[in-house]
C-alpha cells in the first residue's frame, strides 16, 4: 500500500471527508470508490436550490426575513454590484454572454473548499498545497473553476434575498471550439472548449477531472445539472467543461 498522508483529500464545504492516501496511486486500488465518493461530496451544489422548490424557498425566506427579493443577475449587479472578495480576475465566455468576476480561494489543509460567494461570481480553487490537483491560469496545470447554476439564498454582501439563475445557468450550452477568456492582472489567457459533459455526480471519476497532469494547460468549469432532489437539496448531475490553452 502507498504511504498514507496525515491530511485528508479535498471534501465538500462543511462536510466530512475520507482519508484516501495519495490519490494518483490509490485510484487503481480497491479503495478508489471511497476516493470518488469523497470528491463527489466536494461537488455538492453549495446549497443551491431550484427557484420553484416551495420548501427551500420558505427556508430561504425565513433566513432573509424582510429583505428585498432580487430575481435576476442584471438587477443584482446594477443595484448591489458583485462581491468585493471576487477580485482575482475575470472569466468570460463570449458565446454565452458570460462576464464574471473571479474570486481565488485557497484549499486549506483540511481540504474544505469554500463556496462561491454569490450567484454572480466564479470561484477559482488554488490547490497549491495539494500536489497533483488543479492549476492556475497562465501557470500550467488544470485550473478548477466553479459557479452556481441558480441560487435561492440570502446574500450578506448585498443584504437581499436572491431567487434566480446563477452565472453558470447556461454553461451546458457552450460548444466545442468556443473561447473562454481568463484575465488576471494585465494578462488575458484564452482557452478553447474541447468537451462538455453532464455526468452523475456520484459516478464521475473526479480525480481525473481535477488532475493537474494535463498537456497543454487547461481549465475546468463545473456547475450543477440534472434534476433537483427536494429531499436531499442536491442536484443529481454536474455539468463539466474542459478547455485547453489556445
Amino acid at each position: 500500500m502507498p504511504e498514507q498522508p496525515s491530511r485528508r483529500a479535498p471534501g465538500a464545504p462543511g462536510r466530512p471527508t475520507v482519508s484516501p492516501g495519495r490519490l494518483p496511486l490509490v485510484l487503481a486500488l480497491a479503495g478508489a470508490l471511497a476516493v470518488v465518493a469523497a470528491l463527489a461530496l466536494w461537488l455538492q451544489p453549495w446549497q443551491s436550490q431550484r427557484a420553484g422548490a416551495g420548501a427551500t424557498a420558505a427556508a430561504a425566506g425565513a433566513e432573509a426575513g424582510d429583505a428585498p427579493v432580487v430575481r435576476s443577475l442584471e438587477e443584482l449587479r446594477e443595484r448591489y454590484g458583485d462581491p468585493r472578495d471576487a477580485n482575482y480576475g475575470r472569466l468570460r465566455i463570449p458565446a454565452l454572454g458570460i462576464d464574471a468576476p473571479v474570486g481565488r480561494r485557497i484549499v486549506p489543509a483540511d481540504g474544505q473548499l469554500a463556496d462561491p460567494i454569490g450567484p454572480s461570481d466564479v470561484t477559482l480553487y488554488d490547490f497549491a498545497g495539494w500536489p497533483g490537483y488543479g492549476g492556475m491560469p497562465g501557470g500550467g496545470g488544470n485550473a478548477i473553476f466553479a459557479g452556481h447554476v441558480d441560487r435561492n439564498a440570502f446574500l450578506e454582501y448585498a443584504g437581499v434575498r436572491y431567487l434566480g439563475p446563477g452565472i453558470f445557468y447556461q454553461l451546458a450550452q457552450v460548444g466545442e471550439g468556443d473561447t473562454i477568456e481568463v484575465t488576471v492582472g494585465a494578462r488575458t489567457y484564452r482557452y478553447h472548449v474541447i468537451w462538455v459533459r453532464e455526468t452523475n455526480a456520484k459516478l464521475e471519476n473526479w480525480a481525473a477531472i481535477m488532475t493537474s497532469d494535463v498537456d497543454p494547460e487547461a481549465i475546468t468549469l463545473i456547475t450543477c445539472g440534472g434534476g433537483f432532489d427536494d429531499a436531499t437539496r442536491t442536484y443529481t448531475h454536474r455539468t463539466i467543461v474542459r478547455a485547453l490553452r489556445s
